[in-house]
């Protein structure tokens, strides 16, 4: 049986399906979501996910979901992506994309963040 892993609140679907799942469960008038798109082997990722799983912690009031992009990855999940750029947060509110960021830089992470509030 496949089951999402959770680490803090953070969901890392471990497939394509587990992810469509979860955002579309999720993506309602009422809820805040992260998604943090990441690879293992990235430098910039490497320094982001630790800071991500702090982040998640702090802010209860929004979903964080980290997609592994070397585990899920598919035609969907770049067509949601937009972006071939690893890492890349997207942030959405009332089932809108509010902002999207390639980059690690902590505090752009904060500023969506507060966006999303």
């Amino acid at each position: 049986m496949n089951k999402e892993i959770q680490c803090n609140k953070i969901i890392q679907p471990r497939s394509v399906s587990e992810f469509e799942n979860y955002f579309s469960k999720h993506n309602s008038d009422k809820e805040a979501i992260i998604v943090y798109f990441s690879a293992i082997w990235n430098t910039l990722c490497q320094e982001l996910s630790p800071l991500f799983d702090d982040l998640s912690s702090q802010h209860n009031d929004i979903k964080f979901i980290k997609v592994d992009c070397d585990n899920c990855s598919s035609t969907q999940i770049e067509m949601f992506r937009k972006s071939f750029a690893i890492p890349t947060i997207v942030a959405f509110k009332n089932t809108e994309e509010i902002q999207r960021y390639s980059g690690n830089d902590l505090k752009v992470i904060h500023n969506i963040i507060d966006k999303l509030k």
